[in-house]
């Protein structure tokens, strides 16, 4: 009897550990949270010459103010199921100006009392972080909360640096205070290195990878994300990249409908790509990729249950 105790005990603290880790990926807020001071959640003051447009007849979505101009549209493009074959994939595309910098902001989830919050497992939906930072337009981040390790960097203000080691992926964006973009490996460029330099970081996003650099698209067929979840096909994908700095192209792919399959990272890169950006880099696709205007989800974010439903997020990238 004494020959099966130790294993039974051995799979037992194994099958807790495992439990535990998913908790804690998962569900767990970590004990290092920081309450973040709400500095851009008010309403611009609009000039009181400013005239605001909302209409454009060529547009799905648009807007324009003196400080931002918003144009959205979709487009149906083809991509490649599983055998080959072509298929529909339903993308939302933004072009988005704005004059300043700080009309581009990345805003953490609030916790339970409705603060700021950084911090692992600290969750809301895209709207709801919008609509709190009164955002017009906004997607979701990088899943930051999602992990322990990847530079973290928002409005200017580093939260975290602690690095990813090469084979989990460890290219990251860097947004300049001039809104440039710039990927750097974190395996090779310590945070601090980053915030002291003169060009004054203004966020780091890490999720990745990149998918244009220098306007060539730099990831293989096959690539994908590092976390092995996602499939190289028939994804949802949310991608940033620029044109040039404070000129924006977005685009946000519905995936795994029956009129939207998808696309593999190499077919978002090769769909930004075409529109003319000098780097495009990968956030938070799957569930979490959503496109949110003026109190409106435009694509539809299929959950991992089956349902047309906005799943919950650590940060969103904001416009106002």
């Amino acid at each position: 009897m004494k020959k099966f105790v130790f294993p039974l005990v051995f799979g037992i603290g194994l099958s807790c550990y495992a439990v535990y880790s998913v908790l804690d990926t998962l569900i767990i807020p970590d004990s290092n949270q920081i309450i973040v001071e709400d500095k851009y959640g008010d309403k611009l003051p609009e000039n009181e010459n400013d005239e605001i447009i909302t209409e454009n007849n060529e547009y799905l979505r648009y807007y324009k103010s003196s400080a931002l101009e918003i144009k959205i549209y979709k487009e149906i493009v083809k991509t490649k199921d599983k055998k080959n074959k072509l298929v529909d994939t339903i993308v939302f595309c933004a072009d988005v100006r704005i004059i300043d910098v700080e009309h581009l902001l990345g805003r953490f989830a609030s916790n339970k009392e409705g603060k700021i919050t950084f911090g692992r497992n600290i969750y809301n939906k895209t709207s709801k972080i919008a609509s709190d930072g009164n955002a017009v337009f906004a997607i979701s981040g990088d899943n930051y909360a999602g992990r322990e390790y990847g530079y973290v960097v928002r409005n200017g203000e580093a939260f975290r640096d602690s690095s990813r080691s090469k084979n989990l992926g460890d290219e990251d964006l860097v947004i300049w205070n001039d809104g440039s973009f710039e990927i750097i490996e974190e395996t090779k460029t310590p945070l601090n290195s980053i915030m002291s330099s003169p060009k004054k970081p203004w966020q780091v996003f890490s999720f990745g990878p990149a998918l244009v650099n220098d306007y060539k698209i730099v990831v293989e067929n096959n690539s994908e994300v590092s976390t092995g979840i996602a499939q190289n096909y028939g994804n949802q994908r949310s991608v940033i990249g620029i044109i040039e700095p404070l000129h924006y192209f977005i685009t946000i792919s519905e995936g795994r409908l029956p009129d939207s399959y998808g696309q593999s990272l190499y077919e978002a890169a090769e769909f930004i790509h075409s529109k003319g950006v000098k780097v495009a880099y990968n956030l938070d696709g799957g569930g979490s990729a959503t496109m949110w205007f003026r109190g409106e989800v435009l694509n539809r974010p299929k959950a991992e249950n089956g349902e047309i439903e906005e799943r919950e997020i650590g940060d969103a990238i904001l416009f106002k």
